[in-house]
């Protein structure tokens, strides 16, 4: 399991080990890796909150995944008043796949198994061993 507490920008080419994250990525989020998982390439993980990503887990090029709202370090959003800045974590079970160009909110949890397509919006938990596509993602089927 690899453990960052501060922000890092990956910039250099490397052969990929286990458990790195790819070439040209982003880390600005507390963030805890197990073990056998895969971060592909321009991978950008921001927020506050704290990013758990479980066992033999695959994340491919340009996934964005935020654990706090983009307005959490300029307190008060200007646009929408005064409002406390939504910071929660998100976890990705075990065994779980995320499609490329996918965006998943703070507080989510993504289910043991479950399959994120390329390019959908994630705002709600994903179930265990199912599919969800979609901006907003939404289910269309079951694994087994």
């Amino acid at each position: 399991m690899k453990i960052y507490e501060t922000a890092k920008i990956i910039s250099e080419f490397k052969e990929p080990k286990e458990g790195d994250i790819g070439d040209f990525s982003f880390i600005a989020c507390p963030i805890e890796i197990g073990e056998k998982v895969h971060i592909s390439t321009h991978a950008s993980f921001v927020g506050k909150g704290k990013l758990k990503i479980g066992n033999n887990v695959t994340i491919s090029p340009h996934v964005t995944i935020y654990t706090s709202h983009p307005e959490w370090r300029y307190g008060l959003n200007k646009y929408c008043g005064d409002h406390n800045p939504v910071i929660a974590d998100v976890n990705l079970e075990p065994h779980c796949f995320i499609g490329a160009g996918a965006v998943i909110q703070a507080g989510i949890t993504i289910g043991r198994g479950a399959i994120v397509g390329a390019q959908s919006f994630v705002n709600t938990d994903v179930e265990p061993y199912t599919v969800y596509i979609g901006c907003p993602a939404t289910k269309i089927g079951e694994r087994k």
